[in-house]
């Protein structure tokens, strides 16, 4: 019987504890993984040495991640990852966010991100974190790590149906995640540009979410999945009254600025998640084309929401309703239409012909804090 992507990842893992025992045998293993939003190929994967979710030139030790994602530490590093540019080789565009994971992980995407919002928020353990944020995305029927499953590994490659549905549904929630965090970051940004670093936002943004998902059910309210349009309105404008303060206190023509189009943009938010986690969810993965469909869904969402040169995207519609104050623009957006148009902006996604379980060694990208 042909072992599935679990079983491979936790020999990995299982190889990794067992050679921790070994005493100071673990400091001469690397640490490797992938980063996955689709791969971003060329990102910059440095250890968060001072762990501020930022990744500080000078004082990180980095690595450059190749075309699969793939990254390579030339030894073992206890350290949170922080991933910033590169290309995403799904939408061919520059990978313009951040991404984080706790230690020891073998993937970095928005996922691992949660994670790490979740673990950092309340100082609990991974496996709790990881727990919480699985359940609050409807991945309770699994068992998989979030910080060591690769979906487009095992879509693709995946010889387990019940493994790759999975994957299928771990695609989905990170694509729902990418672009609730897209999003708000945009809408932040764009509020206002000139005191704002997108990578800070998108942090606040994770922590947010990361509250919400923490929040206590008081046995009266449900608490609204993250993609309803009340949770990503509260996300949008917690983020605004975290970031919009000054020396002589809140920006409130900023505030103002994302209170005006905060309902709109989630209301639009929470139907572009739903449609892209719909159509991601009813490929039937009976042919490997038939994965890439599904992957091809999750690679259109991120564009619609990322796309600096689609003039009829998401990201900049919400960007000229910010500007001019006008939500109408915004109110008549037709999602499905959207979305179509966004697959068909997308290039062709390189095939990916292998499995890469074992990687290669990664180039450090010298001049960020020593060895990596």
């Amino acid at each position: 019987m042909k072992k599935t992507a679990i079983n491979i990842l936790s020999l990995s893992l299982t190889g990794l504890i067992l050679m921790a025992c070994a005493g100071d045998s673990q400091e001469k293993m690397p640490s490797i993984g992938k980063v996955i939003d689709d791969y971003i190929a060329g990102a910059l994967v440095c250890a968060d040495v001072n762990r501020n979710n930022l990744a500080d030139d000078g004082i990180e030790n980095c690595v450059e991640s190749d075309e699969q994602g793939g990254f390579k530490f030339s030894r073992h590093r206890v350290e949170p990852l922080v991933v910033t540019g590169g290309v995403d080789i799904g939408t061919g565009k520059p990978f313009k966010g951040i991404l984080i994971a706790p230690p020891e992980s073998r993937v970095v995407n928005p996922l691992t991100t949660l994670v790490a919002s979740v673990q950092k928020e309340q100082d609990m353990n991974l496996k709790e974190a990881e727990k919480i944020v699985k359940e609050k995305l409807g991945l309770t029927s699994t068992n998989i790590e979030l910080t060591s499953f690769d979906p487009l590994a095992e879509l693709q490659f995946g010889t387990d149906d019940k493994t790759k549905k999975i994957a299928k549904e771990v695609l989905a929630q990170q694509t729902n995640v990418q672009i609730i965090l897209a999003v708000t970051t945009t809408t932040i940004v764009s509020a206002n540009p000139n005191n704002l670093q997108e990578n800070e936002v998108t942090i606040e943004a994770s922590k947010q979410i990361a509250k919400l998902m923490l929040r206590p059910n008081d046995g009266t309210t449900p608490i609204s999945p993250i993609n309803s349009k009340e949770s990503i309105e509260t996300i949008i404008t917690e983020v605004a009254k975290e970031t919009f303060i000054t020396p002589q206190g809140e920006n409130n023509d900023a505030l103002n600025a994302v209170n005006t189009v905060a309902t709109v943009v989630a209301q639009q938010t929470q139907e572009t998640t739903q449609k892209v986690v719909n159509n991601i969810e009813t490929v039937q993965l009976t042919t490997n084309d038939n994965a890439l469909t599904a992957i091809k869904e999750s690679n259109a969402g991120i564009l619609l929401v990322t796309d600096e040169d689609n003039k009829e995207s998401i990201k900049n519609i919400i960007k000229e309703s910010i500007i001019t104050g006008d939500t109408a623009i915004l109110e008549n957006i037709n999602i499905a239409t959207e979305i179509e148009n966004s697959i068909d902006s997308l290039i062709e996604r390189p095939i990916i012909k292998n499995r890469r379980d074992d990687e290669t060694e990664i180039r450090p990208t010298g001049g960020q804090g020593g060895t990596n």
